[in-house]
């Protein structure tokens, strides 16, 4: 089960989900460990769907969290993604 935290939204009081991905830790080390830059969306993608170690979630929340483009470095993709936060 995805972690969910809730945000409200201004303005109307309700409140939404925000779905975070839920082993950072391994999606980190893989950007750093494994990924070769630089790399596309489509090819950092196809990458992640091969995975047999992250969830499903995980993979759908990376896939849709992820805007087009060519990336330089895991650094570059971590920082987007706001995977270094807690």
């Amino acid at each position: 089960m995805p972690l969910v935290f809730y945000n409200k939204v201004l303005g109307f009081g309700k409140r939404k989900a925000v779905i975070k991905m839920q082993d950072k830790k391994n999606a980190i080390d893989h950007l750093k460990s494994h990924q070769k830059y630089p790399a596309t969306k489509e090819e950092m993608v196809k990458e992640c769907n091969e995975l047999s170690d992250f969830s499903q979630e995980d993979k759908k929340w990376f896939m849709e969290k992820l805007p087009e483009g060519t990336y330089q470095s895991a650094e570059e993709v971590i920082k987007l993604l706001g995977l270094g936060q807690n």
